[in-house]
């Protein structure tokens, strides 16, 4: 049966669409722009608040249809985390400022994003205005990360931005059989591994494996499989005369590269002290198992926390929420990975592989929009396959 979609509903997906859009390039621009001027101090308050309010302008824009379409959703799901942060305030084990400033983000910023989400009828549409501002940030972001080989240093918030525009690229070679494509997405991941962090560069290469294993059978698809074994091959089979030609090429140009020189030193696996900070937080959790902290409490302060959204779920809950919550968000990965279907099981995949690393070494979930984006569409997409089999169970009897 073919769905025709109003003029009215079609104006509205592309309201909240823009809002979406708006925050994930406006996010992007602001580290680009950081990054290439190299500005002082003194402007970079400046330059993120004026991001923020062309995302906060949008979030206006868009605010009467996310309302007339989910208010009670939007109402109730503000409701939870503010009383969650109200419990938090009130147990006491995290300062008021940073409990207040990760409050707004989720409060301002994740839940309108997530619940615009679901809120649009067509995900096509959102797919659509994702691929191009993606493509919008691409050349901005791997300028940024080019400007790391003259500081002689990484960029971990540029490479992490430059996941969504890369997997874009990879989903447009698979789908549309769009060499450029491929060739850009390559040049960006390039970039990613000698001037960004290993992270990325991980969501990046499972997200094309995926894509590569799950893709429906073709002549082609079987030729790039067979063409893949065999340069992985190749390259296990050469890789110490592979590891010395990268290390003569970074030193006879003068680049200095993080991920590089750390798989050179046979260092590339090490935690970066998140070891420590994994282990200091499992003794918080053995000392408060059956309740927990609340949000945010007990971190040691912005940038410490446990660097793992897993350990986040049990340092916040205690065991049982945070076994719940732990499972159900795997669950999600899992459901994304193997039971996708169309443009909108297409986007959850993408968002899923974008927040791949949130389940290994990163974390503070609650500042991070396209987490709340994931979830919420892998949630609703669950749910819409629930009834669609019930109505086909009913239709059957």
């Amino acid at each position: 049966m073919k769905i025709v979609i109003g003029k009215s509903t079609e104006k509205g997906d592309k309201q909240l669409s823009t809002f979406i859009c708006a925050y994930v390039l406006a996010s992007s621009l602001n580290i680009a722009t950081k990054t290439i001027l190299q500005i002082s101090d003194s402007a970079w308050s400046l330059v993120s608040y004026g991001f923020m309010t062309v995302i906060i302008l949008t979030l206006i824009f868009a605010l009467p249809t996310l309302i007339t379409r989910r208010k009670t959703s939007l109402a109730l799901v503000e409701l939870i985390f503010i009383l969650l942060y109200f419990i938090s305030w009130v147990v006491g084990e995290v300062s008021q400022s940073f409990l207040l400033s990760t409050a707004f983000w989720t409060l301002a910023v994740c839940i309108p994003l997530c619940i615009a989400g679901i809120a649009i009828d067509n995900k096509e549409v959102l797919f659509n205005y994702l691929r191009i501002t993606s493509f919008i940030e691409l050349p901005f972001l791997c300028i940024a990360l080019l400007r790391m080989r003259t500081v002689g240093s990484y960029s971990m918030s540029a490479s992490y931005a430059l996941i969504l525009p890369v997997l874009y690229l990879i989903e447009d070679f698979f789908e549309k059989r769009s060499y450029i494509a491929l060739g850009l997405g390559v040049c960006a991941s390039a970039l990613i591994l000698i001037f960004g962090a290993r992270g990325p560069f991980l969501c990046v290469a499972l997200y094309a494996m995926v894509k590569l294993f799950s893709t429906k059978n073709s002549l082609r698809i079987i030729i790039i499989r067979i063409v893949f074994i065999i340069t992985v091959g190749l390259i296990l089979l050469f890789w110490g005369t592979i590891i010395q030609k990268i290390q003569s090429f970074l030193v006879n140009n003068g680049i200095h590269s993080y991920a590089l020189q750390r798989l050179i030193s046979g260092q590339i696996t090490e935690t970066a002290g998140r070891d420590a900070l994994w282990k200091y937080y499992f003794g918080l959790i053995q000392q408060r198992p059956i309740f927990g902290y609340g949000l945010q409490g007990g971190w040691l302060g912005p940038g410490n926390g446990p660097h793992n959204m897993l350990l986040e779920f049990f340092l916040a809950f205690g065991i049982i929420g945070g076994g719940v919550l732990s499972v159900f968000s795997i669950f999600l990965l899992l459901f994304s990975v193997f039971r996708r279907n169309g443009k909108s099981g297409e986007l959850i995949l993408i968002l899923a592989f974008h927040n791949f690393t949130m389940y290994l070494v990163s974390g503070n979930w609650l500042e991070k929009p396209l987490f709340f984006l994931f979830a919420a569409l892998a949630i609703a997409e669950y749910k819409n396959r629930q009834l669609r089999s019930k109505i086909t169970t009913i239709r059957n009897t």
